[in-house]
């Protein structure tokens, strides 16, 4: 998933942990990574924030008013797209988004109808990873999984080396202590 992202390893998993502790696994957790890079727009800050931010509504349950203005000031979500969700009036969602009436579930089909087919967001991760920081990001994560696997076979000699390495230096002072 993160070679075919603009994302890196650390970025993906630290949302991945936020959505791992509500819960989420499997098909769900990587269908909310999904949502949450597309509506993200493919930027590292904006996915950090959407995780943190996503994970907040979950656990209060509904769309806080503080959430919302984290969220449309980075051009997320907006006032229409929740008049959208519900068929009303901007002032209606303005109103219900007051006094708290947006679910958190309403919230995610939100985002899920701005990322799926023929929402703005859709496929955003897609064409970010294309460009030239996209592709960036694919050639670092690519070359960290190709130096693990090499690593990997490796660690129980360089846990070795390092012990002998304490007990040698530990000798050695222990020598120059008592002269």
């Amino acid at each position: 998933f993160a070679v075919e992202t603009p994302f890196e390893m650390p970025q993906l998993i630290n949302v991945t942990r936020g959505l791992v502790q509500f819960g989420e696994r499997g098909d769900e957790l990587m269908n909310t990574l999904k949502v949450l890079g597309d509506a993200s727009m493919g930027d590292a800050m904006k996915f950090g924030m959407l995780g943190l931010v996503f994970n907040q509504i979950r656990g209060v349950g509904k769309l806080l008013t503080q959430d919302f203005r984290q969220l449309s000031t980075r051009g997320i979500i907006s006032l229409q797209d929740i008049a959208k969700h519900y068929k009303v009036t901007d002032a209606a969602a303005q109103k219900m988004l007051s006094s708290g009436k947006v679910s958190f579930e309403d919230f995610k089909k939100i985002l899920q109808g701005m990322t799926g087919e023929g929402g703005r967001f859709h496929n955003m991760m897609a064409k970010q990873a294309t460009t030239m920081e996209g592709l960036r990001s694919t050639l670092a994560d690519t070359v960290n999984i190709m130096k693990r696997t090499i690593a990997t076979p490796l660690v129980p000699y360089f846990k070795a080396a390092m012990s002998m390495t304490i007990s040698l230096t530990n000798a050695m002072e222990g020598f120059v202590r008592n002269g």
